[in-house]
Parts: C-alpha cells; sequence; structure tokens
C-alpha cells in the first residue's frame, strides 16, 4: 500500500465549474475529493500523494477554467491554497477505502492508493468523493438486490434519480440495463459517477447529468429512486412522469414511518404497488405504471 495522502488542494470556486474541475482531478490521480462550502459558493478539497501531485492537480484545474472562461467570455473566479494534509482529514479517507458488500458476491471498492486487493465477485469501482456512500446503507443494499433480480429478466432503460457515488446506476449497467440516466442536484455526484462508469466498463451505457426529473423529457423502463421520504413525495410528478406506461418504479431511502405517505403519493397518481421489502427500520416500494 501507499503511503497516505500528505498534502490537500483546496479551490474555491463557482458551481458552474465543479462538474470539469471534478472530471480533471480525477483524470489526473486526486486520491479523494470533497466538496464544501466556500467563499465563491463551493470548495473542493483534493487530497494528493504529496506537494509535486497537489500542484499538479492545480495547474490542471487551471488550465480547465481558463478554457471555461474563454467559453463564457469573463474571467472565472477561483482561489487555490495547497496545505499539509492535518491527521483528522487523513483519518476520514482512510474510512473510505474498505471494500463493502453491497449485496451478497457484489462489492463497491472506492478507488486509491491504499484501497486493499479487490474481492472475488462482481466488483464496482468508484471514486472516492466523501459526499457520498458506497453501498453500505440498507436502502442502498435493498435497492440492488431489486434491481438484480429486475434485470435478470429485462434489459431495458432506467432512470437513477439521485445517483450520489452512481453506484446503482453503474450495477444496472453490469447486470444488463441497455440505457442507464442518473441525475443528481449535485455537480461532484455526476463527475464522479461518470468516472465509475469508465473504471467499470458501462460509460457506453450509464450517462449521467446534473438535474431533477421534473426537467427530463425522457420515460423509462424502470424508475429508481433512493432518497428520503420527503423529497420522494414531493417529486412524486416528476418520477412518475419518467415511467413509461407499463414501467415500474423502485423507491427507497426512507423509513417504515414515511412508508404510507409515499405510498399514498405515488398511488394517488396511479401506481399500483407490487411487492416491497423490508430491513427495518427501513423499507423499498416496488410499484408499476398502469399502461
Amino acid at each position: 500500500m501507499s503511503e497516505l495522502p500528505t498534502h490537500t488542494l483546496r479551490i474555491d470556486l463557482e458551481g458552474r465549474f465543479i462538474e470539469p474541475v471534478a472530471a480533471v482531478l480525477f483524470e489526473n490521480g486526486v486520491v479523494v475529493l470533497e466538496e464544501r462550502a466556500g467563499t465563491l459558493g463551493y470548495k473542493l478539497v483534493a487530497w494528493a500523494n504529496g506537494e509535486p501531485h497537489a500542484k499538479k492537480l492545480e495547474e490542471a484545474a487551471r488550465s480547465v477554467l481558463g478554457e471555461a472562461s474563454s467559453k463564457i467570455g469573463r474571467e472565472s473566479q477561483a482561489e487555490f491554497e495547497i496545505t499539509s494534509a492535518v491527521p483528522s482529514e487523513t483519518a476520514k479517507w482512510t474510512q473510505q477505502v474498505e471494500p463493502v458488500e453491497m449485496m451478497p458476491g457484489v462489492f463497491v471498492c472506492p478507488r486509491g492508493p491504499l484501497a486493499p486487493p479487490k474481492p472475488d465477485g462482481l466488483v464496482i469501482e468508484v471514486e472516492a468523493a466523501l459526499a457520498f456512500g458506497f453501498g453500505d446503507h440498507p436502502t442502498t443494499q435493498m435497492a440492488a438486490a431489486s434491481l438484480n433480480e429486475y434485470f435478470t429478466d429485462h434489459a431495458g432503460s432506467m432512470l437513477d434519480a439521485g445517483t450520489g457515488s452512481g453506484v446503482l446506476a453503474v450495477f444496472a449497467g453490469l447486470r444488463g440495463a441497455s440505457d442507464v440516466l442518473g441525475i443528481d442536484i449535485d455537480p461532484l455526484s455526476v463527475a464522479s459517477s461518470r468516472r465509475s462508469a469508465e473504471l467499470c466498463g458501462v460509460a457506453d451505457r450509464c450517462r449521467f447529468a446534473f438535474g431533477s426529473p421534473e426537467r427530463l423529457s425522457e420515460q423509462f423502463d424502470l424508475v429508481m429512486a433512493n432518497l428520503d421520504g420527503p423529497t420522494l413525495v414531493l417529486l412524486c410528478e416528476g418520477l412518475y412522469a419518467c415511467c413509461r406506461p407499463g414501467g415500474q418504479f423502485r423507491l427507497s431511502g426512507f423509513n417504515q414511518t414515511f412508508c404510507p405517505e409515499v405510498q399514498q403519493a405515488f398511488t394517488a397518481l396511479g401506481a399500483i404497488e407490487t411487492g416491497r421489502r423490508d430491513d427495518a427500520p427501513w423499507v423499498l416500494l416496488e410499484l408499476k405504471r398502469p399502461l
């Protein structure tokens, strides 16, 4: 194993530039990328293997911002700072490198120099971006099991609303989905998920975009949404519209207390419950949109 990351590059920037900057940082071997609030709106914290690596990341980020400035016709604001990593940050990073068994035989492995050997089985490699989970939450595990069952008999399209680290979208691509669109309102999610699809060899059928379901004009055979209960209720009409007639829903991310409210929101639109999974206190609903 390599030594722990020793330096961080902190970039304060506008939200519109997060996605292209994150993408080039991933391309240049950033160890872990974290998003925080910043003076210009957002701050990306890139962890690097030494000061030379941090300077290389800064150079790559400045280049991308320069290209972006040319396109929009004005200079993009950004502030850069390279510092030595503090122990608390390093400890937080080491928590991200252990493989997670998302379901039997399927492992999510954060990519990085400290990552242990890959386990035997189906491996989903993801970029270590600290804002997102890696398949260890019960709602994600229930969703993976449900998707595994669905794509055993189907090879259709899927929308993954609130894709986060992209593990469910990438898993669907690996299981045979013909076309997957993962969307999120966090641009760092879009960049890291896109990179994960490349690492897993499914970039040809897994797309990722910034946005929310109510802005989409496409319809899908399956709509996956692993979100909290209030968000699912808020987005129910947009999610329902994204499901083709005869298509299905997989809704998770909420507990038993909120389950009736989520179910009612979707059945009021016409959806029919076809099943559910429980991992107390968490629930996953399986529904179908009538023809």
